[in-house]
């Protein structure tokens, strides 16, 4: 397949394992961190006092 958007999309069969076809689900849960909102001094002076 190639590039799509930016992104890699390997082809659908691997050719050196018969048999064998890409994953095409997720493998890994979304990890639940909250999205950084203030600067990276702040989150730091913030994680050294707690």
């Amino acid at each position: 397949m190639g590039r799509v958007d930016g992104r890699y999309y390997p082809p659908p069969h691997v050719p050196e394992r018969p048999g064998r076809s890409e994953a095409r689900v997720k493998k890994r849960r979304p990890k639940a961190y909250s999205l950084m909102i203030k600067p990276w001094h702040e989150l730091r002076k913030q994680l050294q006092t707690a």
